[in-house]
């Protein structure tokens, strides 16, 4: 089974990779202190008994593209230059990226050598969505227990690269007995999934993976997330410094429109530019996986903003709140532990949800700005936008 890094989930989620990201291009991270690391990325880098980071998280920064080693120096790669700009890439070019280039074995780990490059490289998380997107694409079937697609990739030897039918043909139906229960403890390979399932159409949970998508969509998805391949590099800091440089081909990084799964009208959704980005947020926000999981957990009626109670309101509807997404707008939502972060959603009825993303359209405009920054600055743009809505409702009332 494919090794990663356990133990890291925070590190790798996008927004703080961007905080990385940033942190690479300021600093050689073979050599700066945690303290500098944790001032300027809010990120804890434990233990504090180590003061540099590379000790620790040198395994993190090369699996996700960020770095490669050239001579005594961390040098950033183009994934990290893209990655540090306010909207370079979105959190679904990122991802879907990452899991065409991911290969077992990795550069980025211990065991890279011209004997294991010769056997064949495998694209594992290429495999896991490719799996997933034949499935559904073909029976309709949208959850995937992870030790399903863990067994499927042990027992197959796809390498990712196979054609939609071979995909189509394998069957879970003989999953049982050592080889699953192998398959369930590789912790390692499941974070790695955990990690992906950022992707705006993807959820984990204790079930585990699951798409959000119409079958067309899926069926595009499938053939465009192939592998990326080429000519391969003996040593393992030239193939990272190789793989990085990939990036900077937009061929390879445009994802196609999900066409029959978000419906991009600008009227509803309230971003008058539309873009990647904000394609990005909305889909997030529709994401019918991530809507059922959430109002499962926090079974609400009443709208962040306004604090009207739907259900009293429309007792002939059910379910009529919006999910609004939290993070910057090219950022999927986070997977911690085994699940995903609800507190990066709040329930908004429809009339505040468009009002919000209007208040966003207005706030970026006014600064030329296509995101926001960081978490933090989101959160306060969200905070200031839900005052006056509630400014407003107050006057109307005469309060």
């Amino acid at each position: 089974m494919w090794r990663w890094d356990q133990g890291r989930l925070a590190y790798f989620q996008f927004d703080n990779l961007k905080a990385l990201a940033r942190l690479a291009l300021r600093h050689d991270l073979k050599a700066v202190g945690k303290e500098t690391a944790r001032s300027e990325t809010g990120l804890p880098f434990l233990p504090h008994d180590y003061p540099q980071l590379w000790r620790n998280y040198s395994r993190v920064v090369k699996l996700t593209l960020l770095v490669y080693e050239e001579g005594d120096r961390a040098a950033p790669t183009d994934v990290a230059r893209l990655l540090a700009q306010e909207g370079g890439v979105t959190v679904d070019e990122y991802f879907h990226f990452l899991a065409r280039t991911f290969t077992d074995p990795s550069p980025a780990l211990t065991g890279w050598s011209q004997k294991e490059v010769s056997a064949g490289l495998r694209y594992p998380l290429a495999f896991a969505l490719r799996y997933g997107l034949a499935k559904l694409a073909a029976k309709a079937v949208d959850e995937f227990p992870l030790s399903e697609v863990l067994f499927a990739y042990r027992t197959s030897g796809f390498r990712a690269t196979e054609p939609y039918d071979d995909f189509v043909s394998l069957s879970p139906s003989t999953i049982s007995g050592p080889s699953v229960q192998k398959a369930q403890s590789s912790r390692q390979a499941r974070e790695s999934l955990k990690v992906i399932s950022q992707i705006s159409y993807a959820h984990y949970d204790d079930r585990g993976f699951s798409l959000s998508l119409d079958k067309r969509d899926a069926r595009a998805l499938f053939d465009r997330l192939h592998p990326i391949e080429g000519q391969v590099e003996q040593a393992a800091e030239d193939e990272l410094r190789r793989i990085g440089s990939l990036i900077t081909n937009r061929q390879v990084v445009e994802m196609p429109n999900l066409q029959d799964t978000v419906i991009l009208e600008e009227l509803v959704s309230g971003f008058k530019e539309g873009g990647k980005i904000r394609k990005t947020h909305v889909a997030v926000e529709r994401n019918s996986k991530l809507r059922k999981a959430y109002f499962a957990a926090n079974p609400t009626s009443i709208c962040d903003a306004c604090q009207v109670n739907v259900d009293e309101r429309f007792p002939w509807t059910s379910r009529m709140l919006d999910l609004h997404h939290l993070l910057p707008l090219s950022s999927g939502t986070r997977v911690e532990s085994s699940e995903t972060v609800f507190s990066d959603l709040v329930p908004l009825c429809p009339t505040c949800h468009r009002g919000v993303h209007r208040y966003y359209d207005s706030w970026l405009e006014e600064r030329n700005r296509s995101d926001f920054a960081n978490i933090d600055e989101a959160l306060g743009v969200y905070a200031t936008a839900k005052q006056n809505i509630r400014k407003t409702i107050d006057f109307q009332r005469g309060a």
